[in-house]
């Protein structure tokens, strides 16, 4: 899973799957933009943001969101330590960085939900693609984000 966030999708595939290995991919920290000083274009983002980390996160007090991220890292490596969970490594870095730690066909499965940005999602599928093994399977989000929000595209550079 590349783009882990809280790990509601990694809990939810770990309760469902008998995986072998579950990687699980973030960087678990904010790299978008100076935080403090935003683009002004990002401003409506940001708000929306906001909104959204508080209503799945209680303890997000609506600043930087670097220690609800640690917060989700610290968590998610807890759930890997359990021994019931042997089977989940994590993977702290930029995914494309991480892409490079895998030979080619190593996956049966990979999810994308990284970096939502358009070109981000290409790099992450043209990164990850031949580490895919012949007739395995890649999911990736179609939400994009651009300077007007999030919307439902495909990525048709890479399809």
């Amino acid at each position: 899973e590349v783009g882990v966030f809280k790990g509601n999708f990694s809990r939810k595939i770990i309760d469902a799957v008998a995986q072998k290995k579950l990687h699980l991919i973030d960087v678990w920290k904010w790299t978008y933009y100076d935080w403090d000083k935003p683009p002004a274009s990002e401003l409506k983002n940001i708000e929306h943001f906001r909104a959204w980390a508080k209503s799945i996160d209680p303890e997000y007090d609506g600043g930087h969101p670097d220690p609800m991220l640690e917060r989700f890292y610290t968590d998610l490596t807890h759930l890997a330590a359990n021994e019931r969970r042997s089977s989940v490594k994590i993977h702290r870095g930029q995914s494309l960085d991480i892409a490079r730690q895998f030979q080619d066909q190593y996956f049966d499965v990979i999810y994308i939900d990284a970096d939502h940005h358009y070109d981000a999602v290409l790099a992450d599928l043209v990164a990850y693609a031949p580490k895919l093994k012949r007739g395995g399977d890649i999911v990736e989000t179609i939400k994009t984000s651009s300077k007007s929000g999030y919307k439902s595209r495909r990525v048709p550079s890479f399809v």
